[in-house]
């Protein structure tokens, strides 16, 4: 569909890079709020594991479309409200990242 929408605007327009729900969004999603709330208290340690194993299939996923996006125009935009690209993953979460490597 992203495809397509960029095929229609052909530059006239950005397309943006659809929510693809990183991090704890997908896990939100797959356990429900309430749940993920308790495993985040009972498993920290899966969560911090399983939060790692979807950080690299999502960065896979967001170059893919981010290519996609920008295939008739120079930069994009994304859910995030920004459109500040670093080797196409958006800044704040490379931010993110940062940030919490840096936390005991």
């Amino acid at each position: 569909m992203t495809s397509d929408m960029v095929e229609a605007a052909q530059g006239d327009f950005f397309v943006s890079i659809t929510d693809i729900h990183p991090g704890v969004d997908s896990l939100v999603a797959l356990r429900g709020p309430e749940r993920l709330s308790m495993d985040l208290y009972d498993y920290p340690e899966i969560i911090k594991e399983a939060m790692l194993k979807i950080w690299e299939p999502f960065k896979d996923i967001y170059e893919q479309t981010h290519l996609i996006t920008t295939k008739n125009l120079i930069g994009s935009s994304n859910w995030m409200g920004h459109g500040i690209q670093v080797a196409g993953i958006p800044f704040l979460q490379i931010l993110c990242v940062i940030i919490k490597q840096d936390v005991p």
